[in-house]
């Protein structure tokens, strides 16, 4: 009998199914790592890569903008890039979550084990963050239950953006303005947030330069949120509370030594997705 723990054979990855599965998971606006995909449908993580590069219609866009954006990454210009990405994070996502049980009614322990929860309460949240050679940018939290649209990601994510990690992170704006990076997500597409980025100056990645929805090759994707996940699942948290302190403390945590190696990997990235 086949033991599914281990990765599938080949033959058996590159299965249609698979090959849905795989696009269907990528075909969001907060696709999951490579890694997380790959574990989940029990196959490697180098078939997933794969699936993915060889995903018809986004072979040609996929090697043109991974060219336009390789050469704006090589020779140290990285170094110039703030690198901005949204991400959830769950409590179950902890080792805080607690276990479930199934025990008979009859039993003497039955209502002792019982845990009463509220269903309403939101079990997790969006935050927004962005690394860069000269440091980190503010974490910001979504509200449970928004919708991110041009006019939120414009109010409440990119003009305290500009206003204050910007200035703080580039005092001498003049003489090193930086490259805003984001990712390919409706509100950051809309003309409506296009308008207001050229209406403040800001130099960023154009939209025919930005990735395909390909995991694994923005900083904030292939390092720094799987980091904080990593470090959160180490701690016993209990409410969303307690969830945005400790990730507000890791964020802060997080030395610079740490970022620049990541950002120090993205053109290579880049490079491969090609």
């Amino acid at each position: 009998m086949c033991r599914t723990t281990y990765p599938l054979s080949h033959c058996t990855a590159r299965a249609p199914s698979i090959v849905k599965h795989v696009l269907e998971k990528i075909d969001v606006e907060d696709p999951p790592t490579q890694r997380a995909i790959a574990k989940s449908l029990h196959v490697s993580q180098s078939t997933v890569s794969k699936i993915i590069k060889q995903s018809g219609a986004n072979v040609e866009k996929r090697h043109r903008r991974s060219r336009r954006l390789y050469l704006q990454l090589i020779n140290g210009r990285y170094q110039k890039f703030i690198a901005t990405d949204e991400s959830w994070f769950y409590l179950d996502g902890t080792n805080g979550k607690r276990k479930v049980c199934y025990i008979k009614k009859s039993d003497p322990n039955y209502d002792r084990m019982i845990i009463q929860q509220d269903s309403n309460r939101p079990k997790g949240f969006m935050v927004w963050g962005g690394i860069s050679a000269k440091g980190k940018t503010s974490l910001r939290f979504v509200k449970s239950n928004t919708k991110i649209n041009s006019d939120y990601y414009i109010n409440k994510i990119l003009k305290p953006f500009l206003l204050r990690d910007v200035p703080r992170l580039y005092p001498n704006k003049e003489k090193s303005r930086p490259i805003f990076h984001q990712d390919s997500a409706p509100s950051h597409v809309s003309k409506k947030t296009i308008a207001y980025l050229e209406k403040c100056k800001v130099k960023y990645v154009k939209p025919e330069e930005w990735m395909p929805k390909i995991p694994d090759v923005a900083p904030m994707d292939y390092a720094i949120w799987g980091y904080l996940k990593q470090r959160l699942n180490k701690k016993r948290i209990e409410t969303l509370d307690e969830l945005k302190k400790k990730l507000l403390y890791e964020w802060k945590k997080m030395e610079q030594n740490y970022i620049d190696k990541v950002l120090a990997k993205w053109p290579k990235r880049v490079f491969f997705s090609l």
